[in-house]
């Protein structure tokens, strides 16, 4: 399911993620792992816009979701993203991680955030910028 050189091209886009400030809607924790989906398979898997907590709140409902996990879970499930433990999580999947650190303030809870396996770390995407944390402190992991 992976393209060619996934690897590379995986490095570069974090290193490019690096630069990138914070904002719901453009540059946050969902389409941070949602561009790495794109990024290792070369499949675009979600295509809605938002630019607010209650944009977001609207594609919850409209996919009949109450916060980001289920709507991860749904999009994974459909297109096939195998759950994995978390001991057995690689380079490029995708981490849910809950109350690691407050990741938004805004109306809604998100309820946790989605990340990237980088290894025995992952990557998150938030207000403070890419953070690390363990990836075993993740909850639930997906081969991608």
């Amino acid at each position: 399911m992976r393209v060619e050189n996934w690897e590379s091209k995986l490095n570069k886009y974090l290193e490019d993620e690096k630069n990138k400030y914070y904002e719901l809607g453009k540059e946050d924790c969902w389409l941070f792992v949602i561009r790495n989906i794109e990024v290792i398979t070369g499949k675009k898997i979600f295509d809605e816009n938002y630019k607010s907590d209650i944009d977001a709140k609207r594609i919850f409902i409209k996919n009949k979701c109450n916060n980001l996990l289920e709507l991860g879970t749904k999009l994974f499930s459909k297109n096939n993203f195998k759950e994995v433990d978390l001991a057995f999580s690689q380079r490029g999947d995708i981490i849910y991680v809950k109350d690691l650190i407050n990741l938004h303030d805004g109306d809604i809870d998100f309820n946790g955030s989605f990340g990237i396996c980088l290894g025995s770390q992952s990557i998150i995407k938030s207000e403070k910028g890419l953070q690390r944390f363990d990836t075993i402190k993740g909850k639930i992991s997906w081969r991608i």
